[in-house]
This record gives structure tokens, C-alpha cells and sequence, in this order.
């Protein structure tokens, strides 16, 4: 159980603060897999049949995805605000071109007060690796899971002890990461899509689907800061 313990610490500290600040992108995906991590961990304590661990272990993988999707919806839905970000006025419009008419574009600002964030959010999912890199690498312009992967992150004393290093860079110090959070997409699509009662995935592979995943928000959380106005 110290898989759990280790995961639980860390998403209590963000709700301790929780109360203090508005909710951030950041603290919904961890806050979400916190509550999905606690029914697991007591289902894992006290349940006898082992098919009924499978299950919950997969529901921990479908809400993985979902809080990952949720956090770049959120993302996505202020990024295009940001100046830094404004000027790629061809990567957004490409995106939007993509999705919706020009008339479904007059009604959609003509009546709803929406922002072009909005719009996208709602017209796009991020359900993939290779989604995620191509919504985000437009709205950016760049290639953005490439500029992820090289992205080294100074960690606060919290994150130093769950890492156990004071920097964090996918590349040299998770290399498999693409791997890993593409299986997490997979095995979601099947759990989802694809009813089985003979799945199994491990405790072992759960908590290490989890770690990169969680690997990799962080990293992309300290990436987009960069382009967050200074107040």
C-alpha cells in the first residue's frame, strides 16, 4: 500500500490550499485522481474477489484519462487569451477552420458570450497522445510533445520528495514516457469501448501508468507557465 500512501500524500497537499485559491487546471487533475485513488485503495484493503480489484483498477485508468483531458480543455480554454500566445493567429484559425463553418462561427459568438479557447475546447478532444500534440502544437505553434520532452522542471521541496530529484526532465530521467501514457490512452478505449471481465492489469503496472502520467502533467504545467501574463 505504500504505492498509495505515497499518491495520497501528494494530492492531500492540494487540498489543504485547495480553500485558499480558485481551482487551477493543475489541481483539478490532481484532486480528481485523489478521490479516484481512495476508492481503489479501500477497495484494494477490503475486497476479497479479485475480479472486483480489476475493475477498479481499470476505473482508476478511465479517470486518469478523463482528469488528463479535463486539465488541457481547461488549459486551452484560457490559452489563446495570453499575448504571447495571440500572435499565432494562423495555428487557432487552422484549428477552427477544422471543426466549424462560418456560420456556425457568426452564431456561435453572435449569441453566446465564448471566447475562440472556448470553442475550441468544445469542438476538440484529448484523448490522445498525437491529439494533444497536434491541438496544443497549433495553438502554440510549435511541436509541442517534442518541447515537453526537453523541458526540465525545478522541482519545490514536495515534488523533490515524491521524485526523489530536484529537477525533472522526461527525457533523460523518464525516456519511456510516450510509451507509457500511450498504453494509459489504449487501455482506457478498451475499458471504455470494449466490456471484458478477462482484462487484468497489475498493481505494479497501475502505479508506475500513474507515475508518468503524473510525470508529465507536471512537466506540462511548468511549460505553459511560461506563456501565463506576470501580474
Amino acid at each position: 500500500m505504500k504505492l498509495f500512501e505515497k499518491l495520497i500524500k501528494r494530492s492531500q497537499r492540494e487540498l489543504k490550499f485547495l480553500h485558499k485559491r480558485e481551482i487551477y487546471p493543475l489541481d483539478s487533475f490532481r484532486i480528481k485522481n485523489f478521490y479516484a485513488i481512495q476508492i481503489l485503495s479501500i477497495i484494494e484493503n477490503h475486497a476479497k474477489d479479485r475480479k472486483i480489484k480489476i475493475e477498479a483498477r481499470k476505473n482508476l485508468i478511465i479517470n486518469c484519462v478523463t482528469a488528463t483531458e479535463v486539465y488541457f480543455k481547461d488549459i486551452v480554454k484560457v490559452l489563446p487569451e495570453f499575448p504571447k500566445v495571440k500572435e499565432n493567429k494562423e495555428g487557432i484559425r487552422d484549428l477552427l477552420k477544422e471543426k466549424i463553418s462560418l456560420w456556425e462561427a457568426y452564431l456561435l459568438f453572435k449569441e453566446k458570450d465564448l471566447r475562440i479557447g472556448d470553442v475550441i475546447a468544445s469542438y476538440f478532444s484529448f484523448q490522445s497522445l498525437e491529439e494533444i500534440d497536434r491541438i496544443i502544437g497549433k495553438i502554440l505553434n510549435l511541436k509541442f510533445l517534442d518541447s515537453i520532452e526537453n523541458h526540465k522542471v525545478n522541482l519545490d521541496k514536495e515534488d523533490r520528495e515524491y521524485y526523489g530529484m530536484k529537477t525533472l526532465c522526461l527525457k533523460t530521467d523518464l525516456p519511456k514516457w510516450r510509451n507509457y501514457l500511450a498504453e494509459i490512452f489504449n487501455l482506457r478505449h478498451d475499458f471504455v469501448h470494449h466490456v471484458s471481465f478477462k482484462d487484468i492489469i497489475g498493481f505494479q503496472r497501475l502505479g508506475i501508468l500513474w507515475e508518468h502520467l503524473d510525470a508529465f502533467i507536471t512537466v506540462v504545467d511548468d511549460f505553459i507557465l511560461q506563456y501565463v501574463p506576470a501580474e
